[in-house]
Parts: structure tokens; sequence; C-alpha cells
């Protein structure tokens, strides 16, 4: 080992006695004068935190803490490389909230900020816990219905999604009747890309939205 110039540097946890995990780096160099090796630990814990938390931030909505429109697209692009090889059968829903512009001009955007966090909390408890909700931007939603059964599964969530929506929200001293518009899309029949997908759904919304009706539209 005389003569070692190299200075390897690796990272693993350790649990405290109190049950805390500490992140460590390792720094290790050889030692000519005493002809060992010698190994230095830092405590990068707090490091490993801010990374994770930013890492958090990058893929999910702030406000809501649902997964963003980054997030949504790695993950749709993961269930549908999964789909394609095991052949089975997925749908998303596109969320439009009707009349959310109405609520931000009338009661302010704070008012607004706690409605589209109350929705983002009915939409997660109206799908299966391995679905994926998401905030697209805006009072835009996307979820991710995967392993499904059949289109007959989609239309169950959907009206799911439905019935949470007859509940009046209650924001502080503003109560306040929302509706959805929902637009569907399959795989494969409707789109095998991500935009595909993502777009037939979008425009099955808007047909929906256009016809001022409260529930689920396909395209012709």
């Amino acid at each position: 080992l005389s003569g070692e110039t190299v200075n390897p540097r690796f990272e693993n946890r350790w649990m405290r006695k109190d049950g805390q995990i500490v992140h460590i780096l390792w720094s290790v160099r050889w030692s000519e004068q005493h002809q060992v090796r010698i190994a230095v630990a830092h405590d990068i814990t707090e490091r490993k935190v801010m990374e994770e938390q930013l890492q958090y931030m990058a893929r999910h909505d702030v406000l809501t803490g649902l997964p963003n429109r980054s997030l949504l697209m790695e993950r749709l692009e993961k269930v549908i490389i999964s789909a394609t090889t095991n052949n089975t059968f997925f749908s998303l829903l596109f969320i439009d909230i009707n009349g959310f512009k109405a609520v931000n001009d009338t009661h302010g955007h704070e008012t607004g900020d706690k409605l589209l966090c109350a929705i983002a909390k009915r939409l997660s408890a109206s799908v299966r816990h391995y679905d994926t909700v998401g905030r697209l931007g805006g009072d835009e939603f996307l979820i991710i219905l995967d392993n499904l059964s059949s289109s007959h599964e989609t239309v169950r969530i959907k009206n799911k999604v439905l019935t949470e929506f007859k509940a009046v929200f209650k924001l502080d001293d503003v109560l306040l009747n929302i509706s959805p518009s929902i637009g569907i899309a399959n795989y494969p029949e409707h789109g095998q890309t991500d935009h595909e997908l993502i777009k037939y759904a979008d425009q099955a919304m808007y047909k929906n939205k256009q016809q001022g009706l409260d529930n689920v539209t396909y395209l012709p």
C-alpha cells in the first residue's frame, strides 16, 4: 500500500440510539508516515435533508403538495411502459374547475388557494392509494388511474370524484358550490404516448365544459 494516492470518498447512513438517521460522508487517505489508512467522518445530515427538500419542491406543487407537471409526466411515462410491457389498461382523468376565476375575482386569491387545496384533498380521497393525483397548473388537475380491470372501473372512480364535489366547500366564512369538468382518455384506445393521451383528455374535458355538463365526455 506504500505510495497509495487515491483518496476515496463515500456516504452511508447510521441510526442513532434515539432512532434518528444520520448521513455520514467518509474521506479516506493513506498515511505514508504511519502506514495506515486514516478515515475522517463528516456529518452531512443537514445537507442531505436540504437536498431532499429541494428535490421534493422541484417535483411537487408548492400550494397543494401534489405532484407537479414534471413528476406527472415522469409517472405517466412509466405507466405507459408498464402497460405496454404487461398488456394492461389505464386511464387519465383531465379535470378543470368550473367557475374558478369567478371565485378569485369575488373572494380573492387567498380563498382561491384554499379552494385548490381543498379540491386536491377531495381528489386524492376519490382514488386508490397507487393512483396519481397531480396539479398541471392553475385549476387543472390530472389523475392517472393505473392497472385498471376495464373502463367500467374508470367510470366508477370518475363518479366518486363527482360525488366528492357535491358537498359544499366551506372555506372559513365562505361557502362554495363547485363542479368539475372531466375528460377521460383510455390507453391505448385514445393514444399511445403521454402527449396523445393528455391532448385527448384535455379536448374531451373542454367539450364537456362547453356543453355545461358536470359529467364525463368522450370525444366521438
